[in-house]
This record gives C-alpha cells, sequence and structure tokens, in this order.
C-alpha cells in the first residue's frame, strides 16, 4: 500500500508570508498572477474551467468573506486548521487505507447511486485510494509544479490549461488566486496536491468526502463542472458541493 509523501513540512511559505511564519490560507478575493496569459482571475466559485467556466479538478471552498488573514468565514463550518503538512498527510494515510477496504464491498443505496452517476465503481475507487500520493500543494513540489501541470498533465486538455493557466505554479494558485482552494487533484493520474490548513479544518467525514471527491477526478479524468453535472448540483458553485453530496451519501 502506497503511503508515499512529498514535502513533510510545516508551516507553508508562499509570497505573502515568505519566512513561513502565519497560518495560511489567506482570503484575498481576486487577484491577477500571471501576465504571460493575460491576467488570471477566479470565476464563479473561485475556479476556472479550461472548457470555459465551471470548476477545474480541484476541492474549492464557498468563501462568504474577504478578509485578508486566515478569519474569513466559510460555509459548511471549515475554517482553517494547523499547516503542518504531516498532520494532513497522516489522516490522508489512514483515509486512504480505510477506504482501501470499505470500498471493496458494497456501499450504501444512495453511495452506490451517486458513484454509478459520476462514472466510477466500487473497485476503482479502492485501487486509486492504494495508489493516491498525498503531496504538498504549499511545499517545494508545489512552487516548482505549474497548475496546469499538477490538474491536466494526464489529461488530453492539459494545451489548453497551459494556454490558460501559463506559468502560475500550484503554491501560486493556492494562495493568491484561489486561497479556497482545499486539493487538487490529477486528471487521470495519482497525485492529489492538497492545503494542509483546509484539510486539517475538516471533520473526519469532510475530509474523507474530499478525498473521494479527489479520487473520482484521477480516474475519470472528468473536471468538477462535469461531476457536478452529473450529480444533478449548481455547476456555478463552489465543488465542495460535490463532497457535501457524498459525504451525506457515503460517510454518514
Amino acid at each position: 500500500m502506497s503511503t508515499t509523501g512529498v514535502e513533510n513540512s510545516g508551516v507553508p511559505v508562499n509570497f505573502r508570508d515568505p519566512k513561513g511564519l502565519y497560518a495560511e490560507p489567506v482570503l484575498l478575493g481576486s487577484l491577477t498572477l500571471d501576465p504571460t496569459n493575460g491576467g488570471l482571475e477566479p470565476g464563479p466559485g473561485g475556479n476556472r474551467d479550461v472548457n470555459g467556466g465551471g470548476a477545474g479538478p480541484e476541492y474549492s471552498l464557498p468563501v462568504t468573506g474577504t478578509s485578508e488573514g486566515p478569519g474569513g468565514a466559510l460555509q459548511g463550518g471549515i475554517m482553517p486548521g494547523s499547516p503542518v503538512f504531516s498532520i494532513a498527510f497522516d489522516a490522508l494515510t489512514n483515509d486512504k487505507e480505510m477506504f482501501y477496504g470499505l470500498f471493496m464491498g458494497q456501499q450504501s443505496e444512495n453511495c452506490e447511486s451517486d458513484l454509478k452517476k459520476l462514472g466510477v465503481t466500487d473497485n476503482q475507487i479502492a485501487m486509486a485510494a492504494l495508489n493516491a500520493n498525498i503531496i504538498n500543494g504549499l511545499g517545494v513540489t508545489g512552487a516548482t509544479t505549474t497548475y496546469a501541470q499538477a490538474g491536466w498533465g494526464a489529461s488530453p486538455l492539459y494545451g489548453s490549461a497551459v494556454a490558460q493557466f501559463g506559468s502560475t505554479t500550484v503554491t501560486q494558485y493556492m494562495t493568491l488566486v484561489n486561497p479556497a482552494a482545499a486539493a487538487l487533484a490529477q486528471l487521470g493520474g495519482s497525485n492529489i496536491y492538497i492545503n494542509a490548513s483546509w484539510v486539517n479544518g475538516m471533520s473526519t467525514s469532510d475530509r474523507q468526502a474530499m478525498l473521494l471527491h479527489e479520487l473520482t477526478h484521477n480516474i475519470t479524468g472528468k473536471d468538477d463542472e462535469s461531476l457536478q453535472r452529473a450529480l444533478g448540483l449548481p455547476t456555478g458553485a463552489a465543488s465542495q458541493n460535490i463532497g457535501d453530496r457524498l459525504r451525506g451519501d457515503c460517510f454518514k
């Protein structure tokens, strides 16, 4: 069973906090980052999609305030927790191991219905959990990997993502473009980049629902808008609504 962790660092370093002295994320509102692609601003729900609107392959929290600093309120009762990556990594590793056993069997009727709509099977979830790599989106890898490569590197849409997001890194995206992004999955791959502050602020069921959501991206190669549409959810909303559905149906 894979328990590989990348960038087992503590407080994240970013452009607003270069010495890593303060817990992130900071809630900034819209900022323009990368002049090579004409400016980059989040769309509805703080997300942009290479298909022209909606969300990318990430787990974005619905921000109800735009105050700078970690005190902005979030819907769903999620607030930033500890920024230490190892805490989030250990929790998600335990969840991965639990998923491998859990999804070898049948789930509840509502959960199975959701999985069928999303186009995944129990066995696919179990194997994806076994092989998933949890990576620190605010660590060295996140600072040196572009957002386009992280999310779309294994996807036919990679070229479109590069054209849209340019050289913006995962760390830049998670701290400046969309600080409400808790996780980013590699479409059609095995990597999941996380912002530990958000993950550590989640309840167990919220965190497990987020993991199931990201594994679905890994398996299907579909973005958030496609998953929202499959579940009959609003496509203009932050993609936490996918996790909320899965939490209620699969992790009661």
